[in-house]
Formats: C-alpha cells, sequence, structure tokens
C-alpha cells in the first residue's frame, strides 16, 4: 500500500501544494494520504490547510495545536514557541469559521476511523462516530 504521511502542517498551505505539485510531477499514486495532525497554529494560512486536508486526506489524527484552535484550550507548547502559538491562535481562531473549529475539536486522535470523527469526551478522546 502507497502512504503518504503529512503531520505538523501549521498553517503551510504553500508545503502542501508543492506535496501536491510534486505527487503530479512522478505520477506517484497513494492509496491513501494521512495527516498525524497539527494543522494550525504558527503559519498563516489555517483554512487553506484545513480546505486542502478535507479533500485529499483520508486520515486525520487531532493534534495538540488543532486541539487548542477548536476548544481555546491552551496546546501545552514548549515555553520557546508559546508565545508564537498563543499569538497566532489568537489571531486566527476569530477568523476560523465555527464549522472549521468544530472539525478541529473533534477530530480523533487515533488513526483507525476515517477523516471528520467525533469524540465522545475530550479527556479521552474516543472516536464514535463519523459524519457521512
Amino acid at each position: 500500500m502507497r502512504v503518504v504521511i503529512v503531520s505538523d502542517i501549521h498553517g503551510n498551505i504553500d508545503a502542501l501544494e508543492a506535496l501536491s505539485a510534486r505527487l503530479r510531477a512522478t505520477r506517484w499514486q497513494a492509496e491513501a494520504i494521512l495527516v498525524l495532525g497539527d494543522l494550525v497554529d504558527y503559519g498563516p494560512a489555517p483554512e487553506p490547510v484545513i480546505d486542502w486536508v478535507c479533500r485529499h486526506a483520508g486520515y486525520v489524527v487531532r493534534g495538540n495545536h488543532d486541539h487548542a484552535m477548536g476548544t481555546g484550550e491552551d496546546c501545552r507548547s514548549s515555553p520557546l514557541f508559546r508565545p508564537l502559538a498563543v499569538a497566532t491562535r489568537e489571531y486566527f481562531r476569530s477568523r476560523l469559521g465555527p464549522d472549521a473549529l468544530t472539525w478541529l475539536a473533534t477530530l480523533t486522535t487515533s488513526i483507525g476511523q476515517p477523516a471528520g470523527c467525533n469524540a465522545s469526551d475530550s479527556r479521552t478522546w474516543s472516536p464514535i462516530q463519523c459524519r457521512q
């Protein structure tokens, strides 16, 4: 099985577009794209990143930055990066729509479920159902 694994995108749509271009140029056909969290914070384009992931990824795991953006909770990043994480989250949280915030907050934390799974309890993040 050919799988593309992407992680720690942090609002960098240029990186995802470069990945798409590279896959097209090499005619490399992935059977699945797995996104291992942290779609948001730091970078300038969280909404285009979320849109790209929704269109291309078969599986998405919620990262600590996704959880923080979606819920408003602290992402518990290292002290070195915390000020930037807080500043970008505060700026973009008010600009992302409620659907995007809910989607981020309810992503699963295990790879066994398709993208868009809802968590039954944010303390355990146990996936229970997937959107159609």
